[in-house]
């Protein structure tokens, strides 16, 4: 006697699990066609923007420069890449293309260079000089000299700041000097401390810039960065100059000059508030509002103008270049 019973399906159980089956490999079908197709309007959509808004951009050498593509994909560039004839990716299908693509790999940089066609880019950052002139048709031509240490030198723009008037140039210091040097690391850090001073009283109502979070800048660190400006302002009205010995004896020392400028980071630029009660808000206010009259009076030139802390570095008389910091 046979252990087990075989029992023949009939032809309408067959007929309904093949019908189950088709059904449900039908809606596979469509849904994945579906996510393509989205796929496809998404990165479309993506590429006539920046084409339409001229934010095509190409980089030409062999270092990857990733903060840069960071930054310009963020403000809605698209990078037109161009792939060597023995790269297989350049020859795939575009079905294949679309499917494969993911933010930042090969395959949807070479999906997005198939969609922008031969539109030329209209931003250009170039490291060597023998591809200059094959590009003077370019809008916006970046031509930069990378050198193994942290600064490469700006072509083309030292004829600029040899025909300014030094008027112009309100602050200025001698790096080579030691003692110049370290005055110069405090005034970073002052220019810090006031844009933060200024970026706070500009904003209408203070009280959005409070909260009770945890996860937020302590007064303290608030504390730290007036304590700063006020000792530079006390100094200036008594015509005292920045010198490295004040500098010793003010208590400021390296840790503090970090929390200053990363409480201007986290605020300024990061969106961060300020961790206070609001049982005690109203006893803190008008110390910002005072703290900033203090320098509208003392620098009335000065003026908070964007989060970065931007310093241009000239080397007089050395080379035909501008440097900066190409991290940046």
């Amino acid at each position: 006697m046979p252990d087990k019973f075989y029992f023949k399906k009939s032809s309408k159980t067959e007929d309904l699990n093949y019908r189950i089956r088709s059904i449900t490999h039908q809606m596979a079908v469509n849904s994945y066609g579906q996510e393509m197709l989205n796929k496809y309007i998404s990165y479309k959509h993506r590429v006539n923007q920046a084409l339409e808004e001229g934010r095509i951009y190409r980089i030409v050498g062999h270092y990857d420069w990733p903060r840069l593509r960071e930054e310009l994909n963020k403000r809605g560039w698209i990078e037109k890449r161009q792939f060597p004839s023995d790269n297989p990716i350049a020859d795939l299908p575009h079905s294949i293309l679309l499917e494969e693509a993911r933010p930042g790999n090969d395959y949807e940089r070479a999906l997005i260079a198939r969609m922008i066609g031969r539109t030329k880019p209209t931003w250009m950052w170039m490291l060597s000089g023998k591809y200059y002139y094959r590009n003077l048709d370019i809008p916006i031509l970046n031509k930069l000299y990378v050198r193994n240490w942290n600064f490469g030198g700006k072509d083309g723009l030292q004829k600029y700041f040899d025909i300014m008037d030094y008027g112009n140039h309100p602050r200025g210091y001698n790096l080579i000097e030691c003692k110049c040097l370290d005055i110069f690391i405090e005034d970073y850090y002052l220019t810090a401390a006031t844009s933060l001073v200024l970026y706070l009283d500009n904003h209408q109502s203070l009280y959005d810039r409070f909260t009770k979070e945890e996860n937020s800048v302590p007064w303290s660190a608030i504390m730290t960065v007036f304590n700063f400006v006020n000792r530079h302002v006390d100094d200036a009205q008594y015509g005292m100059n920045v010198s490295q010995e004040n500098f010793k004896n003010s208590g400021m020392d390296e840790q503090k000059l970090q929390i200053i400028y990363a409480t201007y980071i986290n605020i300024v630029k990061n969106g961060m508030k300020i961790q206070i009660y609001h049982k005690n808000l109203q006893d803190h206010i008008p110390i910002i509002r005072n703290i900033a009259q203090k320098v509208r009076d003392t620098w009335p030139q000065r003026i908070h103008d964007g989060y970065m802390n931007i310093w241009l570095l000239k080397v007089f008389k050395k080379i035909n270049n501008f440097i900066c910091n190409y991290e940046i």
